[in-house]
């Protein structure tokens, strides 16, 4: 059983589960570009420590495979909010699907209502290129970044918005 395992498609994990009867014992992955992952297993030596970058998965059932590998792909997707706030300065976050739902809560007070959607394009109308950039390294680092925008920042993106 090899120590790392690299698998570039849903197919090619699909065989790999099906066939590799101790599967569950890769306890650790990374994504890949385009749509690939590494799997990982510690082997029989003790304390051995998986290579930076990897991360603690817990593989599916053979049975729902498929499902979990679309799931961590769609997890991937970064999806970028607008809030408009009180004064004229808004919120902007970005964030992987998989790790921000905004909903209100006793713990937050916006929710998903109180956010619009928009793409990349606006997004970076909104925050300019630096920023953006900025904000996507937090997203690969901890899944969400989040930036208090000017009321001057508002209305250009509004103006833009409204085609005006």
């Amino acid at each position: 059983m090899k120590l790392e395992v690299i698998l570039h498609s849903k197919n090619a994990f699909l065989v790999w589960v099906r066939s590799e009867p101790r599967f569950a014992e890769y306890t650790h992955a990374r994504l890949i570009a385009p749509a690939g992952i590494v799997v990982w297993q510690p082997g029989t030596v003790p304390g051995n420590q998986p290579p930076r970058g990897f991360t603690r998965v817990h593989l599916p059932a053979v049975d729902t495979a498929a499902g979990w590998w679309e799931d961590v792909f769609n997890g991937e997707i970064i999806d970028y909010w607008f809030h408009e706030g009180d004064a004229g300065g808004a919120l902007v976050c970005a964030a992987k699907a998989a790790v921000w739902a905004p909903s209100a809560s006793l713990y937050a007070e916006l929710g998903v209502a109180d956010f619009t959607r928009v793409d990349d394009g606006r997004f970076q109308q909104i925050v300019g290129r630096r920023t953006a950039e900025s904000m996507w390294n937090e997203v690969r680092l901890v899944g969400f970044s989040v930036r208090k925008v000017s009321a001057a920042e508002v209305k250009a993106y509004l103006d833009v918005a409204r085609g005006g």
